[in-house]
């Protein structure tokens, strides 16, 4: 029998607790022990794991919940505060400690994991994170958390100082979802893009080769009825630039069903702005 630990926090005072799905993936049987020592058998609600959020749910009276802060301005430099258990399977012991330190950088992107698994623009510090971490809170100054610790850089299977985050607006918008459908609804915008060469953007005329082209189009998808061509270079979605495919299958798999979508395109030498609706897949 193998056994996982990690950490994680009350979401809301209905016993809704957020925790990454790396922690209770494939699990059999789940426990939560609180600070206060009380022990409950949690239900599964749903996950993203492509972006390793999980949701549960214990049956418990008298719950408090965390406080969410913002992690859309957040500054370098700025103090945190790291809660969780590490090695607590060595240390027997089910209160939380904590580390504390700075947010070393934003924004951090990573390609996509042998999981499937895909961080990006997430949330560096140098409080230590080490094993049964996962899961738990980072938290600024005022006690409200701004992101869920996730993984750590580390060549020795321990802290060296490079912990990443999970910003905790994403979390939000996906935990909510979950708790409302039991599931993270799929999203079908009926479109395939590709990374831009020096070849492409030569015969384009672009000057650089920051964003996507799309290269595959549904003729009966929402983005192709809103207007999307094959050929279109998308620059931005939502506001956010798109470098590559990879910031691209980021800011799609944070719309949610129903959500309006902003791609801001190049088409010839105009940018243009167009927008739909998310739909979700099985609705199609």
């Amino acid at each position: 029998e193998v056994q996982s630990i990690g950490s994680g926090i009350i979401y809301n005072s209905n016993g809704y607790i957020i925790t990454n799905s790396h922690v209770v993936e494939g699990a059999t049987q789940i426990k939560i022990i609180l600070g206060d020592r009380r022990q409950y058998e949690a239900k599964f609600i749903g996950s993203d794991n492509i972006l390793d959020i999980a949701v549960l749910k214990i049956d418990a009276d008298n719950l408090q919940s965390a406080v969410l802060g913002n992690s859309g301005d957040l500054m370098l430099g700025e103090t945190v505060i790291a809660i969780g258990n590490p090695y607590a399977f060595l240390i027997k012991d089910s209160k939380p400690s904590v580390s504390v330190g700075v947010i070393s950088a934003v924004n951090r992107n990573f390609a996509q994991d042998s999981g499937g698994k895909i961080y990006q623009r997430m949330v560096q510090t140098d409080a230590a994170i080490n094993p049964g971490n996962s899961g738990g809170p980072l938290i600024n100054i005022l006690g409200e958390v701004i992101g869920i610790n996730t993984f750590i850089f580390s060549e020795t299977g321990g802290s060296i100082g490079i912990g990443f985050a999970i910003p905790i607006d994403r979390i939000k918008t996906i935990a909510d979802e979950i708790i409302e459908y039991g599931k993270r609804r799929q999203i079908w915008y009926g479109l395939r893009v590709q990374e831009l060469n020096p070849m492409i953007a030569s015969y384009l005329g672009l000057d650089n080769l920051n964003g996507v082209i799309i290269s595959v189009i549904e003729s009966t998808s929402p983005a192709a009825k809103a207007g999307l061509q094959r050929g279109d270079i998308i620059k931005k979605i939502n506001g956010v630039e798109i470098k590559n495919t990879d910031d691209a299958e980021v800011a799609i798999s944070e719309i949610t069903v129903g959500d309006k979508i902003d791609f801001q395109i190049i088409r010839g030498k105009q940018i243009r702005t167009i927008s739909f609706n998310a739909v979700e897949l099985n609705s199609r």
